[in-house]
């Protein structure tokens, strides 16, 4: 399981990010690992307004545009868009 994140500041830096996904999109080409690109997804975490474009891997000369979610699980944990704990159950 991968993870890539960067602080979104300006659009450069929405493009900057935008060039490691297509990086590491290449590098599983020729390393034959094939992503799985329905459970590529894409969580911004903000307490402000934040720049959010569309990321997209491209795969046999078709683009995939990343599913955006407002949470996602990684090991049991949720992480949610604004960082809130309320969707975990935890015992009495």
């Amino acid at each position: 399981m991968k993870k890539i994140y960067k602080c979104i500041v300006t659009d450069d830096y929405a493009n900057s990010l935008q060039r490691v996904v297509s990086r590491t999109t290449e590098w599983c080409n020729t390393w034959l690992s094939k992503l799985n690109i329905n459970k590529c997804k894409v969580v911004s975490y903000s307490r402000k307004e934040i720049i959010d474009p569309n990321y997209y891997i491209t795969e046999e000369n078709t683009d995939y545009t990343l599913e955006k979610v407002d949470s996602i699980k990684d090991l049991g944990v949720i992480f949610d868009s604004r960082l809130n704990l309320r969707n975990h159950n935890y015992a009495e």
